[in-house]
């Protein structure tokens, strides 16, 4: 999977319609919020018949990284660190055969934003800090002040959207600003793999209890 990213600010009638607002998906620096989340079908269907749930493991994470999609890769040409990690991880992630390795993992879900409800703007801010480097960010906001002007000015500095609910549906009242990644790192992955587990639990509850997840592996080098 190519992770999707929009290109436009996320709107609310998208939620449900394509992006399922996940309970605590978004987790980064130690701070959890709800999170707008689009699953890759394939990719979860896959990791269903290989018993496979989220791999949060940074370290071999880190490793995948550097491995094309169902390309094998000549085991010669990996450390022992590198090759050690791929031995500890749980099956369907690679397979090992003629002397290569075959990364078959491939990135869950897509994240289009971080989402917090507050009763104030200042709570919003200050709750959505520390997503700004991983996805578009929105507040929902309760208690809308009658006269928006520092908000909005605020917000639009932030790049913050800010929507709000009237009789009972959401109602942008600013966009967000749109979100690209400059980089792909593990911890971007990482990031995508803790939304695919919160949306195991809420979608799976059953069954999620019983998928692997990425076990700890030792990073340091090993034959």
């Amino acid at each position: 999977m190519s992770e999707c990213i929009p290109r436009f600010p996320v709107t609310p009638d998208q939620v449900d319609a394509q992006w399922a607002l996940v309970e605590g998906g978004a987790v980064m620096a130690r701070q959890r919020r709800n999170a707008l989340v689009l699953v890759d079908g394939v990719e979860h269907s896959r990791r269903c018949e290989s018993g496979l749930g989220a791999v949060t493991n940074t370290a071999l994470l880190d490793v995948l990284m550097n491995l094309p999609l169902e390309d094998p890769v000549p085991v010669s040409g990996l450390s022992a660190r590198e090759y050690a990690v791929l031995c500890r991880a749980p099956d369907g992630v690679v397979s090992h055969e003629d002397g290569c390795v075959v990364r078959h993992l491939s990135e869950p879900a897509s994240v289009s934003a971080a989402v917090v409800e507050a009763n104030t703007w200042i709570h919003a801010q200050a709750a959505l800090a520390a997503f700004s480097n991983v996805a578009q960010r929105v507040a929902v906001i309760s208690d809308m002040p009658t006269a928006l002007s520092v908000p909005r000015w605020e917000a639009d500095v932030a790049g913050i959207g800010i929507w709000t609910r009237l009789n009972g549906e959401l109602v942008e009242v600013i966009a967000p600003a749109p979100f690209a990644p400059r980089y792909r790192k593990p911890a971007r992955w990482r990031f995508l793999e803790n939304a695919y587990k919160q949306w195991l639990k809420a979608t799976h509850p059953t069954s999620s209890s019983s998928f692997a997840e990425g076990r700890r592996v030792r990073t340091a080098d090993a034959g």
